[in-house]
């Protein structure tokens, strides 16, 4: 990975980007590679030279900028196929080496590359997240009682809020259930 560096304040406008004279910037540079820079602080998946790890690093960004509103079950099917392409690719690496070098260093990086992406597929596609209405009864026990103050649409308002307050808590379990799969290789 590159070195990033930080830029309180530019001396001057920076070429080719939208980095006026006075801003604060991050910049990078790859061995051999062109100056980068960024108002914001780089991704992983943007430091690293390797297109395997860029990939990773992107997947996990992805997971990691999942919430609550997202459909859960439909990201979850799009990293799955990322992460099939991305073990695919190296189970084939891996095949078109010659016998000989299937079993050295770099054999055996690829062949643990595809098992850990496909230790995080397995681990995406065991994750539930069918959401069930919970039940009036569920509701109530977490509502209470009507209050002597509260008038009959207050407490189904209440009633409401608090059924969507079940629901968040269950989609806020299933998100950190899915933020919790990250990639276990080299």
């Amino acid at each position: 990975m590159a070195n990033v560096n930080f830029v309180k304040k530019a001396r001057k406008d920076v070429p080719n980007s939208d980095i006026k004279k006075g801003e604060s910037y991050y910049w990078w540079q790859h061995k051999f590679g062109t100056k980068q820079v960024s108002k914001t602080q780089p991704k992983p998946s943007q430091i690293t030279q390797s297109g395997f790890l860029s990939a990773i690093y992107g997947i996990q960004e992805t997971i990691e900028s999942l919430g609550t509103n997202d459909e859960l079950d439909t990201a979850i099917e799009d990293i799955i196929s990322e992460l099939e392409t991305l073990r695919d690719e190296c189970e084939e690496k891996r095949d078109n080496m010659p016998e000989q070098l299937q079993d050295s260093g770099s054999g055996e990086l690829l062949q643990n590359r595809a098992d850990s992406v496909q230790e995080m597929i397995d681990e995406l596609d065991s994750v539930d997240c069918d959401i069930d209405d919970p039940t009036d009864e569920e509701i109530k026990d977490e509502a209470g009682e009507k209050e002597e103050k509260e008038t009959e649409e207050e407490y189904e308002d209440r009633l409401t809020e608090t059924r969507d307050d079940i629901i968040l808590g269950k989609k806020e379990e299933i998100l950190e259930e899915i933020q919790n799969i990250s990639y276990n290789g080299e």
